[in-house]
């Protein structure tokens, strides 16, 4: 992903152990977490996410409510109640130091030439 777009200013993982690897070859191509870019993971393994450098922001679905939940449903299911549907489970997002707040950049708009303030910068000419 970097090499295909090296301005790619936030990446979000799938895992918090895919995030720590990203981490890991961002700093290799010499980039800095989170100046360069922001990484967020998902999952919130805290033994990985609060030890990355830096701590990990990442996305916890409170696993452990998340499989109580899914197997009192697999026990009803297997007793004759099955309860068909979708169910919504509550997360949350830990801020930690792999994140920092976007910066701000004004550019004219072309038919205006007024300006909009925009969280990403400017596309690079070339």
């Amino acid at each position: 992903m970097l090499r295909a777009d090296p301005r790619v200013d936030g990446v979000m993982c799938g895992s918090d152990q895919i995030a720590a690897g990203f981490i890991e070859a961002a700093r290799e191509r010499g980039l800095r977490i989170p100046d360069d870019v922001a990484v967020v993971g998902y999952d919130n393994w805290e033994v990985l996410s609060t030890e990355t450098r830096p701590p990990l922001t990442t996305i916890d679905m409170n696993l452990e409510s998340l499989g109580r939940t899914a197997a009192q449903h697999l026990f009803a299911a297997i007793d004759g109640r099955a309860t068909p549907g979708v169910r919504r489970m509550p997360c949350r997002l830990i801020i930690r130091d792999s994140t920092a707040p976007a910066v701000v950049h004004e550019r004219p708009l072309p038919a205006s030439g007024r300006s909009s303030t925009i969280g990403a910068p400017p596309p690079v000419a070339g």
